[in-house]
């Protein structure tokens, strides 16, 4: 039987969006857990480009160093 877990919100998919939505919740005390249906780590990037306004949602979500980046 699976151990049994209690969380204030369970994100369904560990993509950029379900990623961001739980480490904001989690920068705002909420009990998150992330869950995804990928059996491996996925260790290299999915998408072809960043689009300029998640740029500017990320430069917003403490990662200070973003600039390092581009």
């Amino acid at each position: 039987m699976p151990e049994e877990s209690h969380v204030d919100v369970l994100i369904v998919g560990a993509g950029p969006a379900g990623v961001m939505c739980g480490n904001a919740l989690a920068a705002a005390g909420v009990c998150v857990k992330v869950v995804d249906q990928r059996s491996l780590k996925v260790t290299s990037g999915q998408a072809d480009g960043i689009q300029p306004r998640t740029i500017e949602v990320l430069q917003v979500s403490c990662f200070e160093d973003l600039d390092l980046l581009f």
